[in-house]
């Protein structure tokens, strides 16, 4: 298993992390961002690709483990 991949801008960047159950998403069409790409995975499923290193970036972990230990998540893998 590796390690989580830094966050090379981390003196600079800025996150803001909300937890909202039972979210969807729209089904109104949404201009992205050039480059960014929307993925949507059920809960246990963001678990387990942050557990199988798939989701391995410090930004993208951070969040899901707020969560864990906050209680708004559990570990059911």
């Amino acid at each position: 298993m590796t390690g989580a991949v830094p966050d090379v801008g981390r003196l600079s960047n800025h996150m803001w992390c909300y937890f909202a159950p039972g979210v969807r998403p729209s089904g109104r069409p949404h201009v992205r961002e050039r480059g960014v790409s929307l993925v949507v995975l059920a809960e246990q499923d963001a678990l387990r690709s942050a557990a199988d290193g798939t989701v391995d970036h410090a930004l993208n972990l951070a969040p899901l483990f707020l969560a864990l230990a906050g209680g708004k998540l559990s570990l059911n893998l």
